[in-house]
């Protein structure tokens, strides 16, 4: 844990000082953070999220059309007449 000092006469300092009182590391800048965590293990600058990413889920309500669309899209980048070709969709349909 760090924490950034702050005026001892100050009440919204006085959850920094008790951190830094009881044990947390005292910085003053971003770089001696950057500079602590460089000196960990590789496995501990490697831990899974804490919340890891929702599977992204289907819209509902959706057309057919819509959802034609949708099921042609892909992670990469593609331009309408790409996806007019993959879906068989005329131009407006696919660009509204």
């Amino acid at each position: 844990v760090f924490a950034v000092p702050g005026a001892i006469d100050r009440p919204s300092s006085q959850g920094c000082n008790e951190l830094i009182r009881t044990g947390a590391t005292l910085v003053t800048s971003g770089s001696q953070i950057l500079d602590e965590l460089a000196q960990l293990p590789l496995e501990a600058q490697s831990t899974p999220p804490l919340h890891p990413p929702a599977a992204p889920h289907e819209p509902s309500g959706l057309t057919a059309e819509e959802q034609q669309v949708l099921t042609h899209l892909g992670s990469e980048e593609q331009s309408i007449d790409q996806i007019m070709e993959a879906s068989g969709l005329p131009a407006a349909t696919v660009s509204s």
